[in-house]
């Protein structure tokens, strides 16, 4: 009997991380949707080096929409967005088949990895 608590590591699904360049004007055609054909899946991001926060978002009904979400939150406001300083690494488990999308003060490279485990 395996009485480890500790979950497996991150298992990437395939070979494909998706690449966004987070800018301050994203526009639809930035935003990527890995998918695993599960209900959920846990996807990694990974924001490159750089000097700005990054805010990703996400949205389960298209691209357009995850565009408008990558805005920051004010407060009163919710967005379906993920806020991620430069240089970090996250795993989170999200709805299949969600679009994501990046905004950043300054540029900055996003990766997004469709996968099992944290």
């Amino acid at each position: 009997m395996n009485v480890n608590p500790t979950p497996l590591a991150f298992d990437p699904l395939g070979l494909q991380s998706h690449y966004i360049q987070a800018v301050a004007s994203p526009s639809a055609p930035n935003a990527v949707r890995p998918s695993s054909g599960g209900a959920r899946i846990n996807v990694r991001i990974v924001v490159g080096a750089g000097s700005a926060v990054v805010s990703i978002g996400w949205s389960t009904v298209d691209a357009a929409t995850a565009v408008a979400n990558s805005v920051l939150p004010t407060a009163g406001t919710p967005q379906q967005c993920i806020v991620m300083q430069p240089g970090s690494v996250e795993v989170f488990t999200l709805p299949d088949g969600a679009y994501f999308s990046a905004r950043s003060a300054s540029n900055a490279d996003v990766f997004i990895t469709a996968g099992a485990g944290v």
